[in-house]
């Protein structure tokens, strides 16, 4: 078989439907392709959505800990392509991409994963209230991936050669893979020749800062560059664009809550340092709060991820069943 669609989710009743439809709508030979859907323990009615597709392979998993890396990697050994297409499971493909395409470019040995343009229309209390023409701007037929999105396509072989997706990840579990993949002296590209679309519900409470802290998604940030230096990938992820920038930013925010905390109990005007840092900062953003806000917000929890890492030391050991259910 040449190609395996492994298809992820988790409450995506007002998606799957659409995901599931936009693979049956491709033009591909039905004998060329499977499809598989692995859910995360969906609370909703996805389950038997799917089951409207009776050629789907749909499996279930149970874990301690729930990820994209640990659904795509139980699919990606149940998938019997000799290509991998790893699809969220709130993404449609247009129809128009050529499959074929990307099938021809990996078997070129220089090249380890294609992934496209991605469009999103955003949404919120189920209505459509934005939409991003293409998340990646990709303009040519080919040119170099610098940022995961949830769909790309690989082949098997390059995947168990490099150890597949790290289970342990809630976070970067993408770059962390593609930065295996790129120690084996190959390329991963985008191409204007494939698209998805995401549909992104933003009132997800899922995503929150408080439930992702909760989770480990940010305390998994510090891992996944840990799990890179101990694989001796970390030279290819640190130069993924806004990898150094994004640390030193980390850090420098790292040092200025310490400066802060030291102003209390030593002197107070230390806390010039921290203040007129942060107003440089919003000066060069113009002045737009709900952005600066956010960075800010989000380069916290990224530190206290850190503490995480370094002092409370949880448990990074992943239990997890998968059974097929049709």
């Amino acid at each position: 078989m040449e190609l395996s669609f492994v298809v992820i989710g988790y409450n995506e009743e007002k998606n799957i439907l659409r995901t599931l439809k936009s693979i049956y709508n491709l033009n591909l030979k039905k004998e060329s392709y499977e499809v598989i859907y692995i859910d995360s323990n969906s609370k909703d009615n996805t389950i038997e959505l799917v089951k409207q597709f009776p050629s789907v392979s749909i499996h279930l998993i149970s874990s301690n800990k729930y990820s994209a890396a640990l659904s795509r990697n139980i699919g990606s050994k149940i998938a019997n392509g000799k290509v991998i297409f790893f699809l969220d499971g709130d993404m449609e493909i247009d129809m128009h991409s050529d499959i074929d395409f990307c099938l021809n470019e990996l078997k070129d040995k220089k090249i380890g994963v294609i992934s496209g343009c991605l469009p999103e229309i955003w949404y919120k209390e189920n209505k459509k209230y934005k939409e991003i023409k293409d998340r990646y701007n990709v303009k040519s037929i080919k040119e170099n991936l610098n940022s995961p999105g949830g769909f790309f396509l690989i082949t098997k072989e390059l995947l168990e050669k490099v150890g597949n997706f790290n289970v342990a990840l809630k976070c970067n579990e993408e770059i962390e893979l593609f930065s295996r993949v790129m120690k084996e002296k190959v390329g991963i590209y985008r191409s204007n020749k494939l698209t998805c679309i995401h549909h992104y519900h933003l009132d997800s409470s899922s995503k929150s800062f408080n439930n992702r802290l909760k989770a480990g998604f940010y305390t998994d940030y510090w891992v996944s560059l840990n799990t890179t230096i101990r694989k001796k990938s970390f030279k290819y992820y640190i130069n993924f664009p806004g990898k150094k920038k994004n640390l030193t930013v980390l850090f420098i925010n790292l040092l200025l809550y310490l400066i802060a905390i030291i102003s209390i109990f030593s002197n107070i005007s230390l806390f010039l340092i921290p203040t007129a840092y942060y107003l440089l900062i919003l000066v060069k953003k113009k002045f737009d709060y709900k952005s600066f806000i956010f960075t800010q917000k989000y380069n916290l929890y990224l530190i206290l991820g850190l503490f995480d890492f370094l002092f409370w030391n949880r448990d990074n050991e992943v239990v997890y069943k998968s059974r097929k259910i049709n």
